[in-house]
Order: structure tokens, then sequence, then C-alpha cells
């Protein structure tokens, strides 16, 4: 929908802001980072199809300046995100959805990918809105959170089927020093 996006240039120089760019096309929300490590889906290598997967990958980590690990993008997904399957506690652990509602293969590439980055994980209860109406939405993934700073804004769903109480109370312990 390029009618509805914002030329980042414009955006960036009215706010001040200065920016390195680069010709490699990756969504923002497709960058899970923490200091030196970062996790993408895969959804990356198909977004560059000019560029060599190990070249594409050194790309990323001089300019993300981190170690770059990739967990596969969920196919029937619209924007191939990693922010809304998994989110660093720490350099040593991620939270991730609950492992046994997701598809094999993204289980088997998530679990390759912790044991390659030697991460430990917290799995955090989600659950999926089913209604026709909404066919693309996030409700029910707790996991897309928004961290500024010291706070965290963490979504509560307060519909029938949630699990706000569960994924608050993990929400905490993950973060007992972070304002929530």
């Amino acid at each position: 929908y390029e009618h509805l996006q914002s030329d980042p240039k414009k955006v960036l120089k009215a706010n001040g802001f200065h920016a390195t760019f680069s010709d490699i096309n990756l969504d923002g929300g497709n960058v899970v980072k923490l200091e030196n490590k970062a996790i993408l889906t895969t959804r990356v290598f198909k977004d560059n199809p000019e560029l060599d997967k190990e070249e594409l990958l050194r790309l990323l980590e001089a300019q993300l300046e981190a170690e770059i690990y990739t967990i596969p993008d969920i196919t029937t997904e619209l924007t191939g995100h990693s922010d809304g399957q998994v989110r660093f506690i720490d350099q040593n652990c991620v939270l991730v959805n609950e492992l046994d509602g997701e598809y094999k293969y993204w289980r088997d590439g998530f679990l390759k990918m912790v044991e390659e980055a030697n991460l430990k994980y917290v799995e955090m209860p989600s659950f999926i809105l089913k209604d026709r109406k909404y066919p693309h939405t996030a409700v029910g993934c707790y996991l897309n959170f928004l961290e500024i700073g010291d706070l965290i804004v963490f979504p509560i769903f307060e519909i029938e089927g949630n699990r706000d109480d569960e994924a608050l109370s993990v929400i905490r312990k993950a973060f007992p020093d972070r304002i929530i």
C-alpha cells in the first residue's frame, strides 16, 4: 500500500534524526535486537532475492552491528515480522509464543535457532481470535508489546478466551524491574 507509506527521509529530517540508509529491503518489525544479537525471520531472504543469503547476512551484521539469527517466517502471516514471535528478555534468553500452538516447521526452526545462538527461552501464552471479520489481526499476540526505556506497554485484550492474567504474570516475571 504505497499510498499509505511515509517517506522515511522526510520524517527523519522533520524530527531532526540522522540515519544511515541501505538498499536492503527490511521491515523494522522484522528486527528483534538486543545489544549485539538480532533475530529476523527468513522473510528477509524472500524480500531481497537479488542477494545471496550469506552476503545478505554479512551486510545485515555490519549494518545492525549484531550477530544475526533467523527463525522461519510464518508463510500465512501477512507481515513476516519477528517481533510478534520472539522478544529478548536479556542476552541469554528470549520470550516466545507457546510452542505447542506453533506450526511444526516454525517450532523446529526456532528450536534450531536457540540451540545455535545458545539461548534459553520462556513461553508466552497466546490465543487466536476466531472472527471472520478480522482475518489478519494481532489480537491474542502478547509478544507484540512496545518497549520504551524501562517502560513496557503490554497488550491485554479483555475479550472472551483471553489469557491476559497468565500473560501478565509471565511478563512481570521476565521483566521484574520494568514498569508494565
